[in-house]
């Protein structure tokens, strides 16, 4: 027969149990939501250039120019890390930021809603072109494929 304290005891590590095991179910529909954004998931397939970008706090902060989707540099065929490789090049008239993927919190209409505010988007440092994509102004390689 065990003791109230025993009982206690093997009451909290259940709870704790359950508790971790409710973080890691948490974790994996996490994870899988980012594989599908990466893969190119629902909200990514809707945008489009000239759709228009906002943030969370509902300020414009201008329209896609381009949609940038990174690759895997050792496995062109898996979808590379979508907030390393992958970005949203809004054109605004201060210059371009390049916004990405993971910052995306919706579609609404013809707008993308960012699941960050207009300050929080002025403080990331999105106002650099990252160096994997081609120098401005160049045009794009057509790939061997395309006719």
């Amino acid at each position: 027969m065990k003791s109230a304290a025993a009982k206690r005891t093997s009451l909290v590590a259940a709870l704790a149990l359950g508790v971790v095991g409710a973080g890691v179910l948490q974790y994996r529909r996490y994870r899988e939501d980012q594989r599908r954004a990466m893969a190119g998931g629902p909200k990514i397939a809707k945008v489009r250039k000239g759709v228009e970008v906002q943030t969370a706090d509902e300020i414009t902060l201008g329209t896609i120019a381009a949609v940038w989707r990174g690759v895997d540099p050792v496995d062109p065929t898996t979808p590379a890390d979508d907030e390393r490789c992958s970005r949203l090049e809004v054109r605004r008239p201060d210059g371009p930021l390049y916004i990405p993927y993971g910052a995306i919190g919706g579609i609404a209409g013809r707008s993308v809603i960012l699941s960050v505010t207009a300050a929080q988007a002025q403080a990331r440092p999105w106002r650099y072109r990252p160096a994997w994509l081609p120098p401005a102004g160049r045009p794009q390689p057509v790939p061997q494929w395309a006719s």
